[in-house]
C-alpha cells in the first residue's frame, strides 16, 4: 500500500482511491431494481412527479391529495376526507422533507424520459424496473460521493491515515450501503452533513472569503435536506464560535456573510411556504418519549457506541495513561484533540436534536444512525488512525484501514439482500387487466396507495383519511387493496421449493407453478378462513390443503406466530404505537395513522370501510395481497 511520507507514488494512490470508489458504486448498483420502491421512496417520487408538473413539490397528484403522514389535522369543508395530511402547508406546498432530493429525483426521472401523468392510465410491466433505477440513481451517485468526500475531510480532520480508514468503512458499512439505495434524503444528508461540518471546522479555524461564501451555501444546500441536520449543526458552529470568541470577533465580516447567505437561501422559503405554522401543528415525539428510548438507540448500536466512548476516554485521560502507552500515543491524541472534541460535539447535537425536535412519525432508529453517520464515520476513523500511528507512524495509514475492515466486518450486521415482492408484480398484472374506470374509486391501506400509483399509473388513494359516511354512500365500485401481513420467504415452510420437496417425498407429481401457487394458498389459508365471515365472497375458497402439506402449513403457522410476536414487540419499543393493545399485525399500522385521533374508535370492527367489505369480493393475488372489490352500494351520507 502506501505510507504517511509517500514513499509510494501519489498514482498508486489515486489508482486505489478509484479502486474503492469502482467498488463501492458496484455494490450500490447490485440488484438496484430488484426490489420495488418502498412507501416512503414512493413518496418522494411521485413528490418528483408534481415538481415536473408545476415546478415544486406540491400536494396532489393524479387528482387526488396525498397522504404520507399520520393523521392530525381535521378536514371539516371536505366531503371525502376528514383529515388533510401534515407533510403540506395550508398552502398545498411540500414542508415535511427537503426539496433538494426531490428535484434530484425528478431530474434523473426525466433524463430517464419519465414524465409525470396527466391523467389516470395502466403503465405496461415493462416500465417498472427503469423506473425504479431512475428514482434511486441519484441516492447511488451521493452515496458513492461520500466515500470521496469522506477521505477528503478525514484527511483535513486528522490525516491521510483518518481519511482512508474513513473511506474503507463507509464503503462496506451496512448502513451507507442501505442508505445509498434508496429513492430518499439519506445519501444526500450524510453528505452535505459532511461538507457543511467541514465548513464548520475551518469557519471557527481560519476564516477566509472563500470558506465564507462557500460555507453559507452548503448550508442552505443542507436545509433543503434536511432540516433537523442543519439545526443541529447550526447549533455546533455557534457553540464553537462562542468558544473560541476573540477569533471569531477577528472573523466577524466573514461570518456576518456566511449569516447572510443562510439567512437569504432559508427564510423567504420558510415565509413563502408557511413550514413554520406547519411544523409547530406536527406532534413532537418527545412528549411520548420514555428512558427506555433514550437508552436503546445507542445501545442497539453498542460497538460503534464504545467505540466513540473509547475515543474521549482515551483524549480526557491521556496524561494519566501508564508509561508504556503514554510514550507512543502522547503524539497522536495530542494531535487529535481538536478535531475529535469538535465531531464529538456534533455527533451528541444531532443525537439530542433527535429526541426533542423528530416528529413522532419519524423517529425511528434507522433514521437517526443515517444523520449520525457523518460524524461517526469521521470519529471511528480518526480513533483508527491514532491507533496506527501509535502501532507505525510510518505505515498508520495501511493499518487504520485495515483496522477499519475488520471493525466493519466484525460489527456483525449486514444490509438485508434484496428480494423481489413476487406478490406485489401479481397486484399490479391484476390491475393492469382489470381496466378500472373512472368511475371506480381506487384505494389502498395506508402506505400501500403509494408504490400502487407510482408502478401502476393508477390513481390509487389511502383508505385511512376517507369518511367512512362517503364510503357507505358511495353511488359505485370501491376497490381496496391490503397486503397480508403472512408473507412466505425463501427459507419459510411453505416456500415452493418446500412444498415441490414435500410433494415428490409424498409421490404426488407437482409442477414448478402448481407448487407456487399451493404455497401463496398455504399462506394465506388462515386468513382466507377468517375474513369469510367479513366479506361476500373469498377467492379462492379455503379448502383443505393435499394431505402432504398440513405439515407445511402447521409449522407456516407457527412462523406466522412467531413473526406476529416479533412485530408486537417492535411495536411496544416505538414511541408512536406503544401503550395500545395489538392483537393483530395490521392494528400496528392502524395506531400509527390514527395515533392522535383515538385510534380504537378507528381500527378493528370500526374500520371506516368495514360496511363496504360485507359485499365484498374479496381475492387473495399471489398469496400475500388481498383485493376488496365492491360493487356500487347507495346511502345517505350525512357529515
Amino acid at each position: 500500500m502506501f505510507n504517511n511520507r509517500g514513499s509510494v507514488s501519489r498514482r498508486l494512490e489515486i489508482v486505489l482511491l478509484a479502486c474503492v470508489l469502482l467498488a463501492g458504486g458496484a455494490i450500490r448498483l447490485s440488484n438496484l431494481t430488484k426490489e420495488y420502491l418502498w412507501a416512503d421512496e414512493a413518496e418522494s417520487s411521485i413528490n418528483a412527479f408534481t415538481i415536473l408538473q408545476r415546478g415544486y413539490p406540491t400536494d396532489s397528484y393524479l387528482g387526488l391529495p396525498i397522504y404520507e403522514n399520520t393523521l392530525t389535522q381535521r378536514w371539516p369543508e371536505h366531503s371525502e376526507y376528514e383529515f388533510r395530511d401534515s407533510s403540506y402547508s395550508k398552502k398545498g406546498v411540500a414542508v415535511y422533507h427537503g426539496w433538494l432530493p426531490l428535484y434530484l429525483i425528478a431530474g434523473s426521472l426525466a433524463a430517464f424520459g419519465i414524465g409525470p401523468q396527466e391523467g389516470p392510465g395502466a403503465l405496461p410491466a415493462a416500465s417498472r424496473d427503469r423506473r425504479t433505477f431512475a428514482a434511486r440513481l441519484p441516492s447511488v451517485i451521493f452515496g458513492v460521493a461520500l466515500l470521496l468526500a469522506l477521505y477528503a475531510v478525514g484527511r483535513v480532520f486528522y490525516g491521510r491515515d483518518a481519511g482512508w480508514a474513513a473511506m474503507v468503512m463507509a464503503c462496506l458499512s451496512p448502513a451507507a450501503i442501505v442508505a445509498s439505495r434508496q429513492a430518499r434524503y439519506y445519501a444526500a444528508t450524510v453528505f452535505l452533513a459532511l461538507l457543511c461540518g467541514l465548513a464548520s471546522w475551518w469557519l471557527v479555524r481560519r476564516a477566509r472569503w472563500r470558506e465564507a461564501v462557500v460555507g453559507g451555501v452548503l448550508f442552505v444546500l443542507l436545509f433543503h435536506t434536511h432540516v433537523l441536520t442543519f439545526t443541529a449543526l447550526s447549533i455546533v458552529l455557534a457553540g464553537a464560535c462562542f468558544a473560541n470568541l476573540k477569533a471569531s470577533l477577528r472573523q466577524a465580516p466573514k461570518l456576518a456573510t456566511f449569516g447572510a447567505i443562510v439567512a437569504a437561501g432559508t427564510v423567504p422559503w420558510l415565509l413563502w411556504t408557511g413550514m413554520l405554522e406547519n411544523a409547530a401543528a406536527v406532534p413532537k415525539v418527545l412528549p411520548l418519549l420514555e428512558l427506555q428510548d433514550v437508552v436503546s438507540l445507542p445501545l442497539s448500536k453498542w460497538p460503534y457506541t464504545l467505540l466513540v466512548l473509547a475515543g474521549v476516554a482515551l483524549i480526557a485521560m491521556r496524561r494519566r495513561l501508564p508509561k508504556a502507552f503514554a510514550a507512543r500515543l502522547e503524539r497522536p491524541l495530542e494531535a487529535v484533540q481538536g478535531p475529535y472534541w469538535f465531531g464529538f460535539a456534533w455527533l451528541t447535537t444531532i443525537f439530542v436534536c433527535f429526541l426533542f425536535l423528530t416528529p413522532a412519525a419519524s423517529f425511528f432508529q434507522g433514521r437517526m444512525f443515517t444523520i449520525l453517520g457523518a460524524p461517526g464515520s469521521l470519529l471511528a476513523a480518526m480513533l483508527f488512525a491514532v491507533v496506527g500511528r501509535a502501532l507505525s507512524p510510518r505505515h498508520s495509514t495501511p493499518i487504520a484501514a485495515a483496522i477499519a475492515l475488520v471493525f466493519v466486518l466484525a460489527a456483525g450486521s449486514r444490509p438485508p439482500a434484496p428480494e423481489r415482492d413476487e406478490g406485489f408484480t401479481a397486484v399490479l398484472d391484476h390491475i393492469a387487466e382489470a381496466g378500472y374506470g373512472p368511475e371506480t374509486k381506487l384505494y389502498a391501506m395506508p402506505s400501500h396507495h403509494l408504490p400502487l400509483t407510482f408502478y401502476s399509473g393508477l390513481p390509487f388513494q389511502s383508505v385511512a383519511p376517507v369518511r367512512k359516511c362517503f364510503l357507505d354512500g358511495f353511488p359505485g365500485r370501491v376497490v381496496i387493496v391490503d397486503k397480508l401481513t403472512v408473507q412466505v420467504g425463501a427459507n419459510d415452510p411453505a416456500a415452493p421449493a418446500k412444498v415441490l420437496a414435500a410433494a415428490e417425498a409424498a409421490g404426488v407429481e407437482l409442477s414448478a407453478s402448481e407448487a407456487g401457487r399451493l404455497s401463496g394458498d398455504l399462506a394465506s389459508y388462515d386468513f382466507r378462513r377468517a375474513v369469510q365471515s367479513r366479506v361476500g365472497a373469498v377467492w379462492p375458497p379455503p379448502a383443505d390443503p393435499p394431505a402432504f402439506a398440513l405439515g407445511l402449513l402447521e409449522r407456516q403457522r407457527e412462523e406466522n406466530r412467531r413473526d406476529f410476536e416479533a412485530a408486537r414487540k417492535f411495536a411496544a419499543s416505538v414511541p408512536i404505537t406503544r401503550g395500545f393493545q395489538v392483537q393483530t399485525a395490521n392494528d400496528i399500522g392502524c395506531i400509527f395513522f390514527y395515533r392522535f385521533v383515538d385510534p380504537h374508535s378507528r381500527c378493528g370492527p370500526n374500520l371506516n370501510y368495514a360496511e363496504r367489505l360485507k359485499n365484498a369480493r374479496a381475492t387473495v393475488i399471489g398469496g400475500g395481497w388481498v383485493l376488496y372489490d365492491s360493487p356500487a352500494k347507495e346511502r345517505n351520507c350525512e357529515t
